[in-house]
């Protein structure tokens, strides 16, 4: 099967090895290399890889023509969804922007921009419609989007506490006043027995939940597709018998960051285990 075969499926880890293996094999067909980032970067969004989705995107634009409007298009609003990813708002509402004067009629364009600009708002004066994200959330089939927001507010290491960071207010605050939201840098759901996963926790020597396993994976699932992001994860403080990195070294030196949780697991969609 092709890459697009599997992406119409849904599989779409499958469809991303399947477009690297046509990018390392169609090298001096610049078109059809161009279409293969393209296609992989759609995969990457459909899996929330939004780093490297940005960079399947930016490399379709460099390698297609600048006549191929409508690949280029597409590129384009690849490269905005990726970037409204990343949470890099401004940078999002202009990217979708810059395709709205080209072809004002992009429905994708559109939708983008009006998401941005509401996240936009939100990170400003913090005004949240609280009912709609308490009837949204809580299931895995409803994606919840919010932007951050920071209040009167901030964050202090606690080293005489034993390490960790604390928040707190930098002024006198009224009762019922907003101090800080930040979306969750991940969210696990259960997991149906059906679905064949275990984990076992190689320090305490213990089995976890599904949804334990859940978490982990998709932890570092961000962190293997933007390990800029290693840094806040690494430096929490899970208290004396998980001690943090020690200095920058420890975190980006020559030898990979160490794993969140060793787990082990079987992924049926792929066949394989994972460490």
């Amino acid at each position: 099967m092709t890459g697009n075969d599997r992406f119409k499926q849904g599989k779409f880890r499958l469809s991303i090895e399947l477009y690297s293996t046509g990018i390392k094999d169609r090298i001096a067909d610049v078109h059809e290399l161009a279409l293969l980032h393209l296609n992989r970067a759609a995969s990457h969004l459909a899996l929330s890889n939004f780093a490297s989705a940005y960079h399947d995107a930016e490399c379709a634009l460099e390698f297609l023509a600048s006549d191929d409007k409508g690949h280029r298009e597409k590129a384009l609003v690849c490269r905005a969804r990726a970037l409204e990813g990343l949470r890099s708002l401004t940078a999002a509402a202009a990217a979708y922007q810059t395709i709205l004067d080209e072809s004002p009629e992009n429905a994708d364009a559109i939708a983008g921009l009006a998401n941005t600009q509401e996240l936009l708002e939100q990170s400003k004066s913090g005004t949240y419609d609280w009912a709609a994200l308490i009837k949204t959330g809580g299931s895995a089939s409803t994606k919840v989007d919010i932007a951050d927001f920071r209040g009167p507010s901030k964050v202090v290491e606690r080293a005489e506490s034993g390490g960790g960071r604390g928040v707190f207010t930098t002024r006198d605050v009224k009762a019922g006043e907003l101090l800080v939201v930040e979306k969750a840098f991940g969210v696990a759901y259960h997991v149906p027995e059906a679905a064949q996963r275990f984990v076992y926790d190689v320090q305490r020597e213990t089995l976890r939940t599904p949804a334990d396993l859940e978490l982990a994976g998709v932890i570092s699932a961000k962190l293997l597709d933007n390990p800029q992001l290693a840094e806040s994860i690494y430096s929490l403080n899970a208290g004396p018998n998980f001690p943090a990195p020690t200095s920058p070294a420890d975190l980006f030196g020559a030898e990979p960051a160490p794993p969140v949780r060793a787990t082990c697991f079987i992924d049926p969609e792929i066949g394989r285990a994972h460490v």
